[in-house]
C-alpha cells in the first residue's frame, strides 16, 4: 500500500510544499512515461514493473487532487479515516480480513 498518500503526511504541507510534492510525483511520472514510450511492445512486456509503477504514480496524483478537495472542504472524510491511527493502517485493516 505505499501507493497511497497518507492524509497525515501531508495535511499540514504549505502550499510551496504541496506543490513540490505534486511537482516530484509529476516529474518522475514524465521521466518513466519516456521509457516506457521509447520501448517496443516487447520491452514493455518485460518491463510490466514499469507499467505498473506508471499507474501507481498516476493513482498517487488522483490522491492528492482528492486530497486538496477534502482540504478545501470539498469533501467530507468518513468518520474512522479521520482517526489517528491514518489511512494506510484503515484500509490495511479493511482489506485484511
Amino acid at each position: 500500500i505505499d501507493w497511497i498518500i497518507e492524509f497525515n503526511e501531508v495535511k499540514d504541507l504549505s502550499e510551496e510544499e504541496r506543490t513540490a510534492f505534486v511537482d516530484r510525483i509529476v516529474v518522475e511520472k514524465f521521466r518513466v512515461e519516456q521509457k516506457l514510450n521509447s520501448m517496443t511492445q516487447e520491452e514493455r512486456k518485460e518491463n510490466m514493473d514499469m507499467v505498473s509503477q506508471y499507474k501507481l504514480l498516476d493513482f498517487k496524483l488522483d490522491s492528492l487532487i482528492d486530497f486538496f478537495w477534502v482540504k478545501q472542504g470539498n469533501i467530507e472524510l468518513p468518520a474512522d479515516f479521520k482517526q489517528e491511527k491514518g489511512i494506510r493502517k484503515q484500509i490495511k485493516t479493511k482489506f485484511n480480513k
